[in-house]
């Protein structure tokens, strides 16, 4: 019987911690401390029954003192170790730094911390921590979204452009975030062709996202297709008539078409939302209506 338990015990502890380890594959998600919980129930089914025979069966005085005292010493490390461990999880990035300097090796953790950086403002340090994940895992696509989302948020929309690129071949699983940031970075490129071409393919996956109406009509407009700029974004402001900055790019359309008056429109309804109005446009749209 005792080796029966004994056996289920190793097995348990072993099968369950390959997962944890991925001996056996099974994806990022059980990768964390916590999952080691479940093996150690396996160790503890062990000790319990040694404990309880040590006591319990055992004649020998010797072996039930050994046995108490080896359960005191094990609480203590336990208590040692806890206590040493609160200084790691002090906060996120106190716990990823310890990753980091234990497992030097691995993606994770860099694109982990490089999520807190982000979060405080810090690009240029999560930018680095991103850079060093995708060397160490070139295929890293959640990593490469997220280099690129800091690329185009520092102005470097070419390099934003080139992660997006190989983000789109590697099947992401949020397919219409992924058009959205490239065509804003096609937008700040002026490739206002393959930006329409983003925003139409983004909303061909999610026809709710009203923001892609907005970027189709900045660049209908940039392209110098005005027409057709105010024609998608008078689609956009009935459907979203407290967009100012769609009431702003129409009115620059209005006026290249030489339609003063619905400009001057526009123009007052984007100042009542709250738009910022470039006061030299505003000028020149007042002198051409006296």
């Amino acid at each position: 019987m005792a080796k029966k338990i004994i056996l289920f015990g190793v097995l348990f502890f072993l099968i369950t911690i390959a997962l944890v380890l991925q001996i056996v594959p099974a994806g990022n998600v059980i990768m964390a401390d916590r999952y080691t919980y479940l093996p150690y129930v396996g160790l503890m089914f062990i000790m319990g029954h040694l404990f309880n025979y040590s006591l319990i069966e055992s004649k020998l005085k010797t072996s039930k003192r050994i046995s108490v005292a080896g359960v005191i010493l094990f609480i203590l490390t336990c208590s040692y170790y806890s206590k040493a461990r609160t200084k790691v999880w002090h906060d996120s990035l106190t716990f990823w730094n310890d990753a980091i300097q234990k497992s030097p090796d691995a993606a994770l953790p860099y694109s982990n911390r490089a999520a807190i950086f982000i979060k405080n403002e810090k690009f240029e340090n999560a930018i680095m921590d991103l850079n060093k994940a995708i060397a160490i895992r070139p295929n890293y696509v959640s990593a490469r979204f997220n280099r690129g989302l800091l690329l185009n948020k520092t102005g470097k929309y070419n390099e934003a452009i080139s992660d997006f690129n190989f983000v789109l071949q590697n099947n992401p699983r949020d397919l219409v975030s992924v058009y959205m940031e490239r065509g804003i970075a096609n937008i700040n490129c002026k490739n206002f062709k393959e930006a329409y071409e983003d925003f139409t393919t983004a909303l061909k996956y999610d026809p709710t996202i009203l923001m892609a109406n907005y970027y189709r009509g900045l660049a209908l407009y940039s392209s110098g297709m005005f027409s057709e700029a105010i024609t998608e974004l008078g689609y956009l402001l009935r459907r979203d008539p407290q967009n100012c900055r769609a009431y702003y790019v129409r009115a620059l359309s209005f006026y290249e078409i030489k339609n003063f008056a619905e400009a001057s429109l526009d123009i007052t309804a984007a100042q009542k939302l709250g738009c910022q109005i470039d006061p030299k446009f505003a000028n020149e749209l007042n002198s051409k209506l006296k």
